[in-house]
């Protein structure tokens, strides 16, 4: 009949070390800003205590970050929109530049102005290697007297 009692105080005694330590860390996050189980794992030693930075890395950070926020709304264009027959206006001219750098082209071609310097040299003949016929070896073993 112990057994029981005891459990339940055990259980007891659990829970309000949990409520302790939480009371604690309640009051640790609002100066660190770290979460609850962080600072019950920094009282039980299983994370390490933040270090402050050393004076030279503190003088040389800006008093105010000026940082891009990740979803930022995208800055309208400058320029002003234009109507249908602008856009097409362009795209004649674009055309019609695209043709005129065609026609340049086919007129400086590479194979029109590239003159090679000298005939090319005729490819070399080879000739087969010589066999060499197989000669049988006389084998001399030693002989002790």
């Amino acid at each position: 009949m112990s057994r029981p009692k005891s459990f339940a105080l055990a259980a007891l005694l659990a829970i309000l070390a949990l409520a302790q330590a939480h009371a604690t860390a309640s009051a640790q996050t609002a100066a660190a800003q770290d979460g609850p189980l962080d600072s019950l794992a920094r009282q039980v030693g299983q994370r390490s205590k933040p270090v402050d930075s050393a004076n030279f890395v503190r003088d040389s950070r800006p008093a105010e970050l000026n940082y891009v926020p990740v979803h930022s709304k995208r800055p309208e264009p400058q320029g002003k929109l234009l109507t249908t027959e602008e856009l097409k206006a362009k795209e004649h001219e674009l055309d019609a530049l695209h043709a005129s750098h065609d026609k340049a082209g086919e007129r400086r071609s590479v194979k029109a102005t590239y003159k090679p310097l000298r005939a090319p040299a005729p490819p070399k003949k080879t000739q087969p290697r010589p066999t060499v016929e197989p000669q049988p070896v006389k084998l001399v073993i030693p002989t002790l007297r």
